[in-house]
């Protein structure tokens, strides 16, 4: 239980801080494309450097919001399959899943509270989507690409007492 945790704390950091960077990068485009095309140049350097940043908090909680999701989905969908036998177009589907959640809930609750803006759901649900996929998809590389620890990096004398087993992965106390 206490690993599902670790690995969800983990999914929620990684996940808010990929997606606060790339809302920030996301606005900084947007932002600079729309007064390029309008010729608006009303925003200033530190107007802009605001938007970036609130964006890029903005950005960071929907992130944390859809790693406690993909953990979730994770936890429940692929709980006994090991990381080395995920296959992607599975783990992209639970980012996408995940990333769905946040513009899901969110215009659920903008049709139950009539006062809110109606708009942007389409591209929030867009970004979202794309931004699972792809926060599931970097996951799934950098798991497959970390190296397996080998019993040869140990000190000497570190594993006396235990046996281990042929892959490496579980141990258990040697009874001598």
């Amino acid at each position: 239980f206490l690993r599902v945790l670790r690995g969800a704390a983990g999914t929620v950091v990684a996940w808010s801080i990929g997606w606060g960077l790339a809302g920030a990068a996301i606005t900084a485009l947007s932002a600079s494309l729309s007064a390029w095309l309008t010729n608006d140049v009303r925003l200033s350097a530190g107007g802009y450097a605001d938007l970036l940043v609130v964006s890029g908090l903005f950005y960071a909680a929907v992130g944390a919001w859809s790693g406690i999701a993909f953990s979730a989905f994770m936890a429940v969908g692929e709980r006994r399959t090991r990381w080395n036998s995920l296959r992607l177009d599975r783990f992209v589907l639970w980012g996408a899943a995940a990333g769905a959640s946040y513009p899901v809930v969110a215009w659920v609750l903008n049709r139950a509270l009539p006062q809110l803006p109606r708009s942007g759901f389409g591209e929030a649900f867009a970004v979202c989507v794309g931004l699972g996929v792809l926060s599931a998809a970097a996951m799934l590389r950098i798991a497959r690409g970390a190296p397996e620890p080998t019993v040869a990096e140990l000190p000497d004398g570190a594993l006396s007492g235990w046996n281990i087993s042929s892959d490496h992965r579980e141990t258990e106390r040697a009874t001598t």
